[in-house]
């Protein structure tokens, strides 16, 4: 007769050690994706025909009129001047 330990992990064990660690590895990947990605949309940038976009300029113009970088005058001078090119 043989003694065995009955309430052991059993066989199954090193199969849910196997898959914990693609678990772990899957986070880890998804992660490392997710924090070093590039940017989808960079802002101010060109188009891919090279021409700026419209939207981008006139939120940058908003940008510098917040900061005080221009004043009113300026600003509804080239905000005009976007709205031409549009």
């Amino acid at each position: 007769m043989g003694y065995y330990y009955a309430g052991g992990p059993g066989s199954w064990f090193p199969i849910l050690g196997f898959i914990m660690m693609l678990a772990f590895l899957a986070v880890v990947v998804f992660l490392v994706a997710f924090f070093f990605r590039r940017p989808i949309r960079h802002i101010g940038m060109h188009d891919h025909d090279g021409m700026w976009r419209v939207g981008n300029a006139l939120s940058i113009l908003n940008e510098r009129f917040a900061r005080g970088e221009i004043d009113i005058d300026e600003y509804n001078q080239k905000k005009e001047a976007l709205k031409q090119q549009e």
